[in-house]
């Protein structure tokens, strides 16, 4: 950190400290934009189709608006924005949103021919119409990745064939040809067929309905691109939002343009705004409604945070701060807001999309214990032991089974340790530090499920923690003498970085440096190695390897973040919360931090 002793040097002695303050918060203020500028240009371009050319059907420009992560949360705000929130997990009325959002560019009755799964298509149709390439719209894109393929009607395909038919009779003028085919399509397209498709078909995506009442104005959009960048806007908004909040809570500490950098370059972040996602809108929340918990507004942090049962995951973990911490009123106004929101969504959307919800998250679960993609983009604790242990290609029940046991031990760990380190050696009525930030990081870690771009809310954490820099981060210095004595004798000073700015800087020295890089190690263990017979009678034989890379499929960020919270939690114990007094309420000036005698610890 800045040590305010550098200003008494010769070379700032007549400059007022004022005007270096502005000029250096100036040169933070210009970093902010630049960053900022560079990671909206990544954003806008990430997923631009260069490497694709021009169809009837892929069209051209951006198709970031295709991912899941924006198309899932732009589908639940476009069903209730369209008054469908009775069907907000109907499938069928998903393909019906998705055609109008996402067009595909080519002949309306192309469109409406690829309307089907892609899989469900007549091949000739297929063959004649793109040369036998299988391309899928924009739409099939989205409904792919959304829960619920198995309740799908399988007879798509005979509709499919029975609308090509009635096309197809055309192709030659014979009038004859055109009534046969038409009278072949009448009789295949009969209205048990019809009942049939039109049936209730659950699934979707795994958002819950609060969420899609808080996107209804964006669903309000219909085209998906447009909605897709005005996301990515109110994303940036909220990390300016969020840099606010933290110089809030901090009493001014950390300077507002700070910490908006610390957010722009931090991990996850840059990754969720080119998908769309609302990783910072949840910082937002976390650090707007503790910096009114610390300002003495329990009530209003309390509403704030309650917000987050939209993401409920993340309610249901940050709610462990308040009441470790005793803050009732804060606990209070949180169930009371989350309760209210759910009870809100009824009329909109009944109470059966709630159970449909439930049957979506039961799904997801059971996809995620062997998914590969999955486990390999998440950063929650279950997922690091699946890693080591499962052979994806060959999945064993009994690999699957140890991975599990060792997730939740992992899990179960991180919590007991949190809970009882902080009951004995946090002072709860500080609310921002060490304690208060060790409490946020094991609050973090015990996420159920969340994925590499969501490591963005743990900037919370870290952001807490920092807010009294001067006592717990200041760099120790270490003096030397040579034993001789006389006119040259030697001596030495050699400066220690603060563990948690290494942590810090590591951090962000992954996510903006490493992985432009890629470098690449693998660590076998060939004595854990186990052999197993395959149906043939072939013994193939698994060994647990480690393989690290410096990418999204790697979770260097999860290790650096757990190695900052061993950290904070062995200085709680050793020396225990800040300020030592567990009667003292106010927080802490910067005048009896810099004078504290344990600063330079």
């Amino acid at each position: 950190m800045f040590d305010p002793a550098l200003l008494d040097l010769p070379i700032f002695a007549t400059v007022p400290r004022l005007t270096i303050r502005r000029g250096l918060l100036g040169l933070v203020w210009l970093l902010c934009v630049y960053v900022t500028w560079q990671r909206g240009y990544h954003a806008v371009h990430m997923f631009d189709r260069t490497d694709r050319p021009p169809s009837a059907i892929w069209g051209n420009g951006n198709c970031g608006h295709m991912q899941i992560d924006f198309g899932g949360q732009w589908l639940m705000g476009r069903m209730v924005a369209t008054g469908q929130g009775k069907q907000l997990y109907d499938r069928n009325r998903h393909w019906k949103a998705l055609r109008e959002g996402y067009p595909a560019d080519c002949d309306p009755e192309l469109a409406r021919l690829y309307s089907f799964p892609a899989d469900e298509r007549p091949v000739d149709t297929r063959d004649v119409l793109h040369n036998g390439e299988n391309f899928r719209t924009d739409a099939e894109n989205v409904m792919s990745w959304t829960m619920g393929t198995k309740h799908d009607s399988k007879r798509w395909g005979e509709a499919a064939e029975g609308i090509a038919c009635a096309f197809a009779g055309g192709l030659d003028g014979n009038p004859f040809a055109v009534a046969a085919t038409q009278e072949i399509a009448r009789q295949q397209l009969c209205p048990e067929l019809i009942d049939e498709l039109n049936r209730p078909s659950t699934g979707g995506p795994l958002y819950p309905p609060i969420h899609a009442i808080f996107y209804a104005p964006l669903g309000c959009i219909r085209d998906a691109q447009t909605a897709y960048t005005v996301l990515q806007a109110v994303g940036i908004f909220a990390c300016f939002l969020a840099g606010w909040a933290a110089q809030k809570l901090s009493y001014g500490r950390l300077a507002w343009p700070v910490c908006t950098a610390l957010i722009l370059m931090y991990p996850g972040f840059r990754p969720g705004l080119d998908l769309g996602q609302n990783h910072s809108i949840s910082l937002a929340i976390l650090l707007v409604g503790w910096a009114l918990v610390v300002r003495g507004r329990p009530y209003c942090g309390g509403a704030v945070w309650g917000l987050l049962a939209f993401k409920p995951v993340w309610g249901i973990v940050f709610v462990l701060v308040p009441l470790l911490m005793l803050r009732w009123r804060v606990v209070l106004a949180m169930g009371l807001v989350g309760c209210g929101l759910a009870l809100a969504t009824l009329p909109i959307v009944g109470l059966d999309s709630w159970f449909h919800w439930l049957e979506n998250g039961k799904e997801a679960t059971k996809t995620y214990e062997t998914n590969k993609n999955w486990i390999e983009l998440s950063r929650d604790l279950a997922g690091i032991p699946k890693r080591i242990l499962m052979d994806f290609k060959q999945p064993d029940p009994e690999a699957l089974l140890l991975a599990n046991r060792a997730g939740w031990l992992l899990w179960i760990t991180v919590l007991l340790a949190t809970g009882i380190i902080y009951c004995f050696q946090g002072n709860r009525r500080q609310s921002t530090g060490l304690g208060a930030g060790f409490l946020f990081l094991g609050a973090y870690h015990c996420c159920y499920r969340f994925m590499y771009y969501d490591v963005l809310l743990s900037a919370a954490a870290v952001l807490i923690l920092f807010a009294h820099p001067a006592l717990l981060f200041r760099t120790p210095r270490f003096h030397s003498v040579a034993e001789e004595s006389g006119p040259f004798q030697l001596r030495a000073r050699v400066f220690a970085c603060s563990i948690p700015l290494t942590i810090v800087a590591l951090l962000l020295w992954n996510e903006n440096g490493l992985m432009n890089i890629k470098p690449h190690a693998t660590v076998a263990v060939d004595y854990f190695s186990v052999s197993k017979t395959t149906a043939d009678g072939k013994v193939s034989e698994h060994m647990p390897t480690l393989s690290v890379t410096f990418d999204y499929f790697h979770p260097v960020d999860t290790v650096l973040l757990l190695l900052l919270w061993a950290w904070a939690g062995c200085r709680l114990l050793i020396i225990g919360d800040y300020p030592r007094s567990k009667s003292s309420a106010a927080p802490m000036s910067a005048e009896r931090i810099s004078d504290s005698p344990t600063s330079t610890a």
